[in-house]
Parts: structure tokens; sequence; C-alpha cells
């Protein structure tokens, strides 16, 4: 299975975008701690997201979204792009692990290795 592209921003639920939003938070403040090379604090905040937001509470809240076919393409696209963006992060930290993932991701124009696909946020 390929997921689809890109929906339309004006297609996102505002859960959809709050989503985005906090994770786009999280990802800036992970990589300014990489850039600093306070890597136990990048570690630390990639963690509490991901442990405690992303699979408490968003994969959860996502799982009725999911059943209805209005929502559920908006939200396979979010719940990709934080898990590949995820991936991204957590790279310096676990490689092998991360690029075994990414390799099984279904997602069109992968790049032959995680490592050359681009950073998620741009200081």
């Amino acid at each position: 299975m390929q997921i689809k592209d890109t929906p339309a921003a004006t297609t996102l639920s505002e859960d959809d975008k709050n989503i985005l939003e906090d994770f786009t938070r999280v990802a800036k403040q992970a990589t300014v701690s990489l850039e600093a090379f306070r890597l136990s604090e990048a570690a630390d905040t990639l963690y509490h997201y991901l442990w405690h937001t992303f699979a408490d509470n968003v994969l959860e809240e996502s799982k009725p979204v999911l059943q209805n076919p209005k929502t559920a393409a908006s939200r396979q696209y979010v719940l990709l792009s934080v898990l590949l963006d995820s991936l991204k992060l957590l790279h310096p930290f676990v490689p092998f692990v991360t690029e075994e993932i990414y390799r099984l991701l279904p997602i069109k124009d992968k790049k032959e290795s995680l490592m050359i696909e681009r950073w998620p946020v741009q200081q």
C-alpha cells in the first residue's frame, strides 16, 4: 500500500493541524538541543513526546478517526508524517533501527537512505 499524496491544508481537520503543530514544536526543541550537543535533552524531549503524547494520546484518539472514510486519509497523512519525521529525529540515536523502519514505510519518492532525507525543521 502506498500512502496518497499530501492532502491540501484545507482538508486537514483542526485536530490534525494541532497534532502537526505540536509535533513541529517538539521537533524544533529537539533540533535546538541537538545543535547545541545536548544529546540527553534532545533524546528526553523526543521520548516524552513519542511515548506520552503520540502513543498514549494521538494514536488512541486516531482509532475512531481512521474508521471514518471521510477523515481517514487526512489522519493517515498526519500519522505517517509524524512517524517519518520522528525517525529522522531519532536517527542520530538509533540509526540501524530507524533505517530499517524507514525502509518498510509505504511512502512515495523514498530516498535510498533515511540519512539523506531532509531534516524535519529548519532553524
